[in-house]
């Protein structure tokens, strides 16, 4: 899952990266015409597909930069919205699931995560709302009343804190005492 990237706070081997099988698969419907090997494969394909957004007929979600915020990046929604906050929590549990495989996922997941926070649910004010993502981005990045109205989606926050928690037990991105201390202020911890 995880990777310790050089310049992290967190130095040494990588804990858990993709493709490893620490535990037994017990539950659940598994493959068996495939062998892992051709598993990681084939979620390896579709991931460069996924992040990547000049693909000719890119059907799905692709990583952009926001135009209005250096250094973010952002899940594509549509064309009428750059992303939505649930998006952005499945990129960045996406980022630290590929960590190890993928060499920029440590910027991937810092730059999803700079967009979540400089995008904050600012109708909330004085709710937590600092610490909640506005559910919907504008085409150019920004936040307004007529994309997501400042307000939160408990699914969007939910999943970016996941990747927080995810991302901090296997040392990827949380590499800066800010976003260290940024875990206890998350929604998790707020009573969402």
């Amino acid at each position: 899952m995880g990777v310790a990237f050089a310049g992290a706070a967190f130095a040494g081997p990588p804990t858990y990266q993709f493709g490893a099988r620490l535990n037994t698969y017990n539950y659940g419907i598994k493959a068996n015409h495939k062998t892992p090997s051709d598993l990681d494969n084939d979620i390896k394909v579709l991931y460069d597909k996924w992040k990547n957004p000049t693909l000719p007929n890119q059907r799905g979600a692709a990583l952009v930069n926001v135009p209005t915020l250096t250094g973010g990046k952002a899940v594509k929604f549509n064309a009428n919205y750059l992303t939505v906050s649930e998006a952005m929590g499945y990129g960045m549990l996406i980022s630290v699931l590929m960590a190890g495989y993928d060499s920029q996922a440590q910027t991937n997941f810092d730059g999803l995560l700079k967009t979540v926070r400089a995008r904050p649910a600012y109708s909330m004010v004085g709710n937590g709302g600092q610490y909640l993502m506005d559910w919907r981005l504008a085409a150019d990045g920004s936040s307004t009343s007529a994309a997501g109205g400042g307000y939160n989606a408990v699914d969007g926050d939910l999943d970016i804190a996941m990747a927080l928690l995810i991302a901090n037990g296997v040392r990827l991105a949380l590499g800066t005492t800010s976003n260290r201390q940024s875990i206890p202020s998350m929604p998790l911890r707020r009573g969402i």
